[in-house]
């Protein structure tokens, strides 16, 4: 029907993915088994990896005890229950210093965002390289790496199913517990971290 439509109007395509729900299966088991090999690495592995929103939080924990510019700060817990944690990283000078604010993970089928601010946490905690040093010279960085734990969650467990199934209605996406979040539905507040 849509080529035939195209063909019509003189449009030019290409089909690049023959079967797409083939492809959609195909990369949820590779997910499926990342996640399991996850589970058998040290923490340090999770970087470069959809890990999930427990397997993060275990690995920040973990890295708060072994990097002394870590410091995780809980702002509470997510409508499901899940832990909501703010990384501040810094190299402790005493000095009042700009801060460098990072979220990821308000929307949560985009899954690089985590993935990208786990990798820039990890850099900033570990690193010994002389351009991260003048980057935790210059500021202080709190990074918020999983916004939206539950809708990250349920993406992880849905991935691949229908949009009927997860909760997609009307175009706008919805979390299992029906609650979306995004730019239109934030209410304005402030949190002072120490």
């Amino acid at each position: 029907m849509l080529i035939d439509a195209l063909k019509s109007r003189g449009l030019t395509y290409a089909v690049m993915v023959d079967d797409v729900q083939g492809h959609i299966h195909r990369e949820s088991s590779k997910t499926r088994r990342v996640r399991r090999e996850l589970r058998r690495k040290p923490a340090g592995s999770i970087v470069g990896t959809y890990a999930s929103s427990a397997d993060i939080v275990s690995w920040l924990n973990e890295l708060a005890k072994t990097s002394s510019r870590v410091t995780l700060h809980s702002y509470g817990k997510s409508v499901e229950g899940r832990d909501m944690t703010l990384v501040k990283i810094c190299n402790s000078t005493g000095t009042t210093k700009p801060i460098v604010f990072i979220e990821a993970g308000t929307h949560a089928r985009e899954w690089i965002g985590h993935a990208t601010a786990l990798w820039i946490i990890d850099q900033l905690a570990t690193s010994a390289d002389a351009d991260v040093a003048r980057l935790l010279d210059a500021a202080d960085w709190y990074v918020v790496p999983v916004v939206n734990p539950d809708g990250y969650e349920y993406t992880q467990s849905t991935v691949g199913e229908s949009t009927a199934s997860t909760g997609h209605s009307g175009g706008r996406f919805r979390t299992a517990s029906g609650v979306r979040i995004g730019r239109q539905t934030r209410a304005p507040h402030a949190a002072e971290w120490t």
